[in-house]
């Protein structure tokens, strides 16, 4: 408790979130082999070996056959690879995650969305107005109806051109918006918070952005209790829950992948996905 104190207090002023999701997993996971929904299941229920599990919606609702390949993974199970997962991150990938973040960051700062964005707009208005005097010229006769058709006809194109540049640029800016939040979000958690001893669902919420169970292999052959961890800032990480059940222990050997190589200089387009 004392520690737990400790970190929140180290945490004061950062905005607490009210959780709208009933459990921390529900709506993050998803299944590897048919990308259903991972659901919360209760085994032996009323008994005293009543266990809470997280299962494939797809193969408990419509049948094994549907999702052959899944298993149930228990709670604490999940929970415990997370507390592995972030461990390792914050310990002895520590360096790694700060370079890569704040090439992430630097890149995102470098962005020209905006100033294009500003640019279409002017552009569209200087189109508008193009086409408001076409159609003074055709009603007062300066032009010929020929030489009217033909430049309303170029400038709606040009116009149309425009707007949809406009269009695919507001996506990108809300993708990049988004991607700002996710990254705030996760250093937060990251630079306040060094080892965890226990499931915080606090940090789970700010680090994570989905889960993946199971995992297909490349040489054809399935593991359903692999549980990768996908962080916000774009970092994956892969925790096996058979192999540490083998092993009667959690150990920080997790394997961490990047989704972009740290010393690589990222487009926006890149970034973004």
């Amino acid at each position: 408790m004392d520690k737990r104190s400790t970190r929140r207090s180290a945490n004061k002023g950062i905005k607490r979130e009210k959780y709208s999701r009933q459990y921390a997993f529900s709506s993050k996971m998803k299944c590897a082999f048919c990308g259903g929904t991972i659901g919360r299941r209760s085994w032996h229920g009323n008994t005293k070996n009543k266990k809470v599990v997280w299962a494939c919606i797809t193969g408990t609702k419509k049948g094994k056959k549907y999702c052959p390949h899944s298993k149930g993974i228990s709670e604490a199970e999940i929970e415990a690879a997370f507390v592995d997962a972030f461990n390792t991150l914050t310990t002895s990938n520590r360096s790694m995650v700060e370079e890569f973040l704040q090439n992430i960051e630097e890149t995102i700062g470098e962005s020209t969305v905006l100033k294009q964005l500003k640019k279409l707009n002017d552009e569209i208005e200087n189109l508008n107005y193009k086409l408001g005097k076409l159609v003074e010229m055709n009603i007062e006769g300066i032009i010929n109806k020929e030489t009217y058709e033909e430049k309303y006809h170029a400038t709606t194109t040009e116009l149309e051109r425009a707007k949809d540049d406009l269009n695919g640029l507001d996506d990108a800016y809300e993708q990049e918006k988004q991607l700002k939040d996710k990254l705030r979000s996760f250093r937060r958690a990251f630079d306040n918070n060094e080892v965890l001893e226990s499931f915080d669902r606090e940090i789970f919420e700010n680090v994570i952005d989905h889960v993946i169970v199971g995992k297909e292999n490349e040489d054809g052959t399935t593991n359903p209790y692999s549980v990768t961890f996908v962080f916000k800032a774009g970092m994956e990480s892969e925790e096996d829950i058979s192999a540490k059940k083998a092993k009667g222990i959690h150990d920080k050997h997790s394997d961490i992948m990047y989704s972009h190589n740290a010393n690589d200089t990222f487009t926006q387009q890149e970034m973004l996905h």
